[in-house]
Order: structure tokens, then C-alpha cells, then sequence
């Protein structure tokens, strides 16, 4: 079946309209851990993070991937308590 549609432009496909607004809502309030080489980075960031906000009693990362780090977080489960309490 062939429309001919001579005034009109066709982009099947080509656009996405859906949103996951909840979801990148919530991230805008966590710490952005994307592109961290190593967990001392992770660290740094979760530290520096924590020390602009005393007042929080959580705080929460987003954006890292385990391909993108030269170790595994999963090593020593206490690290990232360290500087918590």
C-alpha cells in the first residue's frame, strides 16, 4: 500500500515521545557517579556530596556501571561506610 502525501512529511520511528519522568525526577537528587574510574572516586564524590548535606540521613548514587571501573566496589563491603558515622 503506497500514500502519497505530496504537503506532508513521514518520520516513522524517527521520534520517541515517551518519559520516564518519575524515574529522571528522582535522579536530579542523587550524587552522579557516572564516568568514576575506580571506587576511591565513588568515595570522593559520595564524601563530598554528604559534607554539603549534613542534613540528610541517606544518601544514594546513580549513573556508574561495574564496565567502567578498574575494580570492583563489591571488594570490601564497609567502604562506603567509612566516612558515614
Amino acid at each position: 500500500m503506497v500514500d502519497e502525501l505530496p504537503d506532508a512529511f513521514i518520520t516513522p520511528g524517527f521520534t520517541d515521545s515517551h518519559v520516564h519522568l518519575i524515574w529522571g525526577s528522582d535522579s536530579l537528587d542523587r550524587v552522579g557517579l557516572g564516568g568514576a574510574r575506580n571506587l576511591a572516586d565513588m568515595l570522593a564524590r559520595l564524601k563530598a556530596f554528604a559534607d554539603a548535606h549534613p542534613e540528610r540521613d541517606w544518601i544514594v548514587g546513580a549513573g556508574w556501571g561495574l564496565g567502567a571501573l578498574e575494580q570492583s566496589p563489591y571488594h570490601s563491603g564497609g567502604s562506603c561506610y567509612r566516612f558515614g558515622t
